[in-house]
């Protein structure tokens, strides 16, 4: 076992507790009888060592347990959003060759089709695969082993100073890596995690956990900017990691007016969470800036500006077919992460912008291109141009402009009801706007943009 193993590290703690959920500390012997349990339901389902099983990721600790209880069978867990639209997850399920499925009650299901769904050999390396669009849109996997979760996690732990006195608060998914690395980081360090309960009020949360470190996306920020005893409660933490997604100088200089510590990332689900962080006030309100490289990682950038990442975190590699993996870095082991950036000579990096278009709402990866080809299995549709415009509670938000056939055109109600069976919400347009004949027939991404943001009052 390496020492990135979380099941020695929960070993150590005895019965000191490590979860924080609904208003008080879960006994260390709660958790281990939700591991047992899933332990034991999984080997009555025959799991084999390498074989991949579908975690439906709940902020709740039964879904954490599910995840140390196959990483302790040398499984591997497959990250589910618990509101993935059941085409997508079907097709993630393809993808890992997973049979087997655990839900929020720590109930194993078994695929109709076992047959179809046998261990891939060459994905047995990993302990976590979380889904991603990449810059096609088209659904894809990262892959790491515990070890790779386990260097975030030091790096992480060095910056920060993490002891177990520390109480990290989550209120981000847990299917996303940015929600799954504290529990790396608190297990290494011995602190203790918070989960933010489902439907639970942020701010109540932070008041009640008082927790000394807390993850944010930009969009949680405002909000409790906005709510006098959030931003108190805010304020009274150590250090508020904030990513995901630029943040403007403006809530960053407001955020900081407020006493809040705030600690600016760069990171990415290939390198499993962080790879920069900047805690200097002073240089954080220049825009941009994502500070410096964290112990274990390294950051260079191309001639043509794209930035590279190298180190111990990066992943194992891509699974974008059943039970097929491709490496994810060159042969030097520099992984090309498609954003643009700079690095200033005291080697903070400033993040500029993406190569391709996607953008960020709400914490959230979104590409147009997948927006785009749901909307054209509409039978109305003959068109569709997806763009994003400033939001001032999410950052950004997608605008889609559609063009039909000779039919009557579509209602945006009709298409947003089209596009609830393939999308997950936030995904879903909130305006659609009409695509005239010049524009439909070569679509200027930047102009319909400018279109859309001057039509958005």
């Amino acid at each position: 076992m390496s020492n990135g193993d979380p099941q020695q590290q929960l070993a150590t703690r005895g019965t000191t507790p490590w979860l924080w959920f609904g208003g008080g500390e879960v006994p260390a012997a709660d958790v281990a009888r939700r591991i047992e349990r899933a332990q034991q339901s999984l080997r009555r389902h025959g799991l084999r060592p390498g074989e991949a099983v579908a975690v439906v990721m709940h902020r709740h600790p039964d879904s954490l347990a599910a995840l140390l209880a196959i990483w302790e069978l040398d499984a591997a867990a497959l990250l589910l959003a618990p509101d993935a639209p059941a085409a997508l997850s079907r097709t993630l399920q393809t993808h890992a060759t997973s049979r087997l499925t655990i839900d929020r009650d720590l109930t194993v299901v078994a695929a109709r089709d076992t047959a179809a769904a046998t261990p891939a050999g060459c994905v047995t390396a990993a302990a976590t695969l979380i889904p991603t669009s990449g810059s096609s849109g088209a659904p894809k996997l990262v892959a790491h082993q515990l070890a790779q979760h386990g260097a975030s996690a030091a790096g992480a732990a060095a910056f920060f100073g993490l002891t177990p006195r520390h109480r990290w608060l989550v209120p981000l998914p847990l299917h996303h890596v940015g929600g799954l690395a504290p529990l790396f980081r608190t297990l290494r360090a011995g602190a203790s995690l918070a989960l933010v309960e489902p439907g639970a009020s942020l701010a109540g949360t932070l008041i009640a956990a008082r927790p000394t470190h807390v993850s944010l996306v930009p969009t949680q920020l405002v909000r409790l900017l906005n709510d006098r005893d959030g931003s108190a409660a805010l304020a009274a933490a150590e250090a508020v990691l904030v990513g995901g997604g630029p943040l403007a100088p403006a809530v960053r200089e407001r955020a900081l007016g407020a006493g809040v510590r705030l600690i600016m990332s760069y990171g990415s689900t290939e390198a499993a969470s962080m790879i920069t962080a900047e805690d200097d006030p002073a240089a954080m309100l220049n825009h941009g800036c994502a500070g410096r490289a964290l112990p274990g990682r390294e950051v260079d950038v191309a001639a043509d500006g794209e930035i590279l990442v190298r180190g111990a975190s990066m992943l194992v590699g891509y699974v974008e077919s059943p039970g097929r993996l491709r490496e994810g870095c060159n042969a030097d082991g520099w992984f090309a992460t498609r954003d643009v950036g700079r690095l200033d000579p005291d080697g903070r990096l400033f993040v500029l912008g993406r190569k391709d278009a996607m953008f960020v709402s709400g914490g959230e990866n979104i590409h147009p291109e997948e927006i785009e080809a749901a909307l054209l299995t509409h039978p109305d549709l003959t068109e569709a141009v997806v763009v994003s415009i400033p939001d001032a509670e999410f950052g950004a938000s997608p605008v889609a402009f559609v063009r039909g056939g000779d039919r009557e055109a579509p209602t945006p109600e009709a298409l947003r009801r089209h596009l609830a069976d393939q999308l997950p919400r936030f995904k879903v347009p909130k305006r659609f706007l009409w695509l005239d004949a010049e524009e439909a027939l070569k679509p200027d991404r930047q102009a319909l943009q400018q279109r859309a943001a001057a039509t958005s009052g």
